[in-house]
């Protein structure tokens, strides 16, 4: 019996917790479930205290992550607490589902961190979730695999899946906020999906590139081992176009203007290597150019190749 009145009294405290953080969302919004928890860092070394929750928009369904912040100080909840991160529940954003622990990924693990020390891969960890029903991840498990069955997903150029997230754009990463059209290799086996979507075709022809362009003065030295451009890229790891460009890749004397070396040829190699470890081969070289000290270098997305014509350096 006592341990019976414990858990009424912890679900009835865990239920006025919820009335008070989903004051915090619009109208348009319900919070459906919520649970205290951690967020950590990907190194495990930070961590934080969260509440977080599966919310729905009442107007189309549409399921939410509300990750709220949390004290242990009753007297601070209306200072300290506060939504602190939105994330839409839908196919491109990857949910690993635990337990007592969750991780969602949308950048890519292999990518994101592999010019870092980091000892898992993902966008959002969520830890020590203490949730003794479940409800919290049943339930998120049961909207992801909605979402991925009904096809919904999001990206920079079509939110009609989820309108009500602009809504909330300050707490939107903005790494997810700016996620680019996915566009396969290859179209999935079995029959297709019901997609909320637009084809990757048209949405290739219709949607703005992302273009990243470095530039970098290396006074007439040679590439170490110890450098590399990665930290660079990956600034913006979804680059349609990125484009290199060099200055003083030799020293610079008269001889040169007309006896050339083999300095931007060490160069060019150099940072093809780079950017096919940052965005694992999915950029191919397009052209470079080279002028006695000046060396440019233009890389594009695999699957636009086809769609560029008259390249000239």
């Amino acid at each position: 019996v006592g341990s019976g009145l414990v858990w009424g009294r912890r679900e009835m405290l865990l239920e006025a917790q919820r009335t008070r953080l989903e004051q915090l969302l619009h109208a348009t919004e319900e919070l459906l479930c919520i649970a205290p928890a951690l967020h950590t860092s990907a190194d495990g070394l930070r961590r934080r205290r969260v509440w977080i929750g599966v919310g729905k928009a009442k107007s189309n369904g549409n399921h939410f992550v509300f990750i709220f912040a949390r004290t242990h100080l009753a007297c601070l909840r209306s200072v300290m607490e506060g939504i602190y991160c939105v994330l839409p529940v839908v196919e491109n954003v990857k949910v690993d589902i635990e337990p007592k622990r969750c991780t969602f990924s949308w950048r890519g693990g292999d990518r994101k961190y592999q010019n870092r020390s980091q000892s898992r891969f993902g966008d959002l960890f969520i830890d020590d979730v203490r949730d003794p029903s479940g409800t919290v991840m049943k339930m998120l498990h049961e909207c992801y695999s909605r979402a991925c069955e009904e096809g919904l997903t999001w990206h920079e150029g079509q939110k009609a899946n989820h309108p009500e997230i602009c809504t909330y754009s300050n707490y939107v990463p903005l790494d997810l906020a700016k996620l680019p059209v996915a566009l396969p290799s290859s179209a999935a086996a079995g029959p297709p999906r019901r997609r909320a979507a637009t084809s990757a075709s048209s949405a290739q022809q219709g949607r703005n590139l992302r273009l990243l362009c470095v530039t970098w003065n290396v006074g007439a030295t040679l590439p170490s081992a110890s450098q590399t451009l990665g930290p660079i890229l990956e600034e913006e790891p979804y680059a349609d176009v990125v484009c290199v460009g060099l200055q003083e890749v030799c020293q610079l004397s008269a001889m040169r203007l007309v006896q050339d070396g083999d300095e931007a040829d060490i160069w060019k190699e150099w940072v093809s290597q780079d950017v096919k470890r940052t965005y694992a081969g999915d950029l191919e070289l397009l052209g470079y150019c080279h002028l006695v000290g000046m060396l440019i270098v233009i890389f594009v997305r695999g699957c636009l190749r086809s769609q560029i014509t008259d390249v000239r350096t």
